[in-house]
């Protein structure tokens, strides 16, 4: 069964990932976060391998879908989770855990697939 519905819910989560951090980092280091992301993940998942390498155009995010699209969802579901897992684990080494959980919580009411948020109330 190919993976359509995974890769758009991966395009709609980096949409609201980038609607959170475009604003702080501008378009072009939501573009250089979202490569050094894809180089990180790419090793683990070969799935993610066709995806452009190097400079990215904010707008080609929609390559991600496309590639997912061309696998099986048992391919895709965990690049797609490791990509966003990845993502988390950038954010929080540069700008720490709190800050992160915040920023992410409010693009989405959802964490990144296979992440849980921190209580931070207390």
């Amino acid at each position: 069964m190919r993976a359509d519905p995974i890769a758009d819910r991966a395009v709609a989560r980096w949409g609201e990932v980038a609607a959170v951090l475009t604003p702080i980092i501008g378009p072009r280091g939501f573009a250089a976060f979202y490569v050094r992301s894809l180089c990180v993940t790419r090793a683990a998942h070969p799935s993610l391998a066709a995806l452009p390498q190097g400079e990215l155009e904010p707008a080609e995010i929609s390559t991600l879908q496309a590639t997912l699209s061309r696998h099986s969802r048992a391919d895709a579901a965990p690049a797609s989770g490791a990509l966003l897992r990845t993502v988390h684990d950038l954010l929080t080494n540069l700008i720490g855990g709190e800050l992160t959980e915040h920023l992410l919580r409010s693009g989405s009411e959802q964490p990144p697939s296979g992440l849980t948020m921190q209580d931070t109330s207390s």
